[in-house]
Order: C-alpha cells, then structure tokens, then sequence
C-alpha cells in the first residue's frame, strides 16, 4: 500500500429538523464509493463524500466522529452552524463559513472552510488531523481514506476486487479467436461461418440474440457515427444491406469475408471495397 497524500477531509453531520440552512457549499461529487476507515474498521457513512475547495475531500463529520469516540453539538448561528467536537483529550469549536477554529482553546486558521452542503455541515478532514494529530492516509487503489486515530499506519481493511474488462473488450477477444476459420455459406459455428452467422456466434456468447441475416440485423440497435469497438458495420452491395463485420477500433473490424480470403479475418473501412459499399454502423452493446 502506498500513501499519497494526507489530504482527507471529515464531515460533521447536523441533525434536526427544527433549523434552517441558509448556505449551500458548491461541489462535485467524489470518486464513486469511496470508503473511509478509522484505524483497522471501516466507517459505514450514509451521507457521500464530496470534493470541496482546494482539491479537500469532504465526509460528513458527526457519523465520523461519533465513530471516533467524540461527541458533537452544534447549534444554529444565523444562516450557519456552530460545532463543538469534544472527548476526554480534546475540544475544538468551529463554524461553517468561517476560516476560524479553536482547538483546546489554542486558536487556528484552516485554509478550507466548514461548510453545509445538501443540509449536512462538512469540514476538511486533512485539516482536522493535522490539528489532532491524527495520521491520514490515502489508498487510491481502493478508493479508501484511512485515519490512524491510535497514531499508526493501517493497511486498508478493504480490496477492490479487480475491474472486469468492457463487455466490448471480451466481445472483441471473442471474435479473435476465431481469426482463420474457413468462409462457409451459411455457416454458423467455428467449424465454417458466414458473415452474420460469425456475428451472431460472438454476440450470443455475451446474451446478445441477433437476427440471422446481416439485412434484418441492420433493423436492431442504435445507429452512431461514431464508431466504438463492438460496434456493428453494415454494407451493401446492392438495395439490400448484405455483409455485417465487428468493429474493432482503429477504423478496422473483423468479419468473415466471402471474396478473397474466404475466412475470418481483419478488414481496413477504408479499403476500397469497404468505402464503396458501407452504409452505416449500429450500436446494440
């Protein structure tokens, strides 16, 4: 595990109803599920975190600290909120909107404010931990802010299970497997294909039921311009759409060609049959 920064931020959650929020913090939202951990345990956090100014990651503070051992209370102050964070050991108090907190009664200036965003206050977690002395850690591969309240460095107390690739992408795989395989009229399995039957062999693979022929499957999907790897690409020797490959990328798809080659193969839109006779792409992916 690697630390790369110790820039987190820790929000407080305010309760009650009886309140009314008069500021709202601009923000967009964080990278989807991040997690935050104190010492070896995860925080379950029902409010998401966010990115606030200066770059800070923002968590909502009183399930945090409440799940640190600290109590919170707060109480309205015109249009924003005063917070009190306290335990046996320490006691800070500050305000949303404001720069200003005291941390057992030694005053200090944090660079990103407290604020309230969506009717919860939020304060900047690297600040607090700077200011508590608290150890931060971030783990990017997991997405994990991890807070070393015991003043240790954790390993994180959870793995994301490793990204499965696009469906296109083992679509595409798929479909070079069977690079080579003899043109068959009328061929649907890796013994011999044609061209819609070499399609709808790969597509089927992944749940996908394609009509037949490549004219009635010129019916089905989206039509684009602009092609994606899996992609469908229709052409037409004549009135009728009459040859159908899978668009690979790098203006290339792979189809099982009748003319010369007779086989499975990777073919250019750009050669001049192709350019001649192509009439469109759809997207079913």
């Amino acid at each position: 595990m690697k630390t790369l920064f110790k820039t987190v931020v820790l929000s407080c959650a305010v309760l009650g109803s009886a309140f009314v929020i008069g500021q709202t913090a601009s923000a967009q939202t964080a990278n989807e599920d991040v997690k935050i951990q104190v010492n070896d345990r995860l925080v379950d956090l029902n409010t998401d975190p966010y990115i606030g100014e200066n770059n800070s990651l923002m968590v909502p503070v009183r399930q945090l600290f409440e799940n640190i051992g600290y109590t919170l209370t707060w109480n309205q102050e015109g249009d924003e909120v005063g917070l009190t964070v306290h335990n046996d050991k320490h006691n800070f108090k500050l305000t949303t909107g404001s720069t200003k907190m005291t941390v057992d009664d030694r005053k200090v200036e944090l660079t990103t404010k407290p604020v309230i965003h969506n009717g919860v206050a939020f304060v900047p977690v690297r600040l607090m931990a700077e200011h508590l002395g608290f150890i931060l850690q971030w783990d990017d591969k997991n997405g994990i802010a991890i807070l070393g309240v015991d003043g240790n460095f954790h390993a994180p107390a959870w793995y994301a299970p490793p990204k499965k690739p696009e469906i296109s992408v083992q679509l595409i795989d798929t479909a070079n497997q069977y690079l080579g395989v003899p043109y068959v009229y009328g061929g649907t399995s890796p013994s011999g294909f044609d061209c819609s039957g070499f399609v709808s062999y790969v597509f089927k693979k992944y749940g996908y039921d394609l009509p037949r022929t490549s004219s009635d499957m010129y019916s089905v999907g989206k039509s684009v311009s602009n092609l994606q790897a899996g992609d469908l690409v229709f052409f037409a020797e004549g009135s009728r759409v009459s040859h159908v490959g899978i668009y690979i990328g790098d203006d290339k798809y792979i189809n099982a060609v009748s003319g010369r080659g007779r086989s499975v193969m990777v073919t250019s839109l750009s050669s001049s049959w192709s350019a001649k006779y192509y009439v469109g792409a759809k997207r079913v992916l």
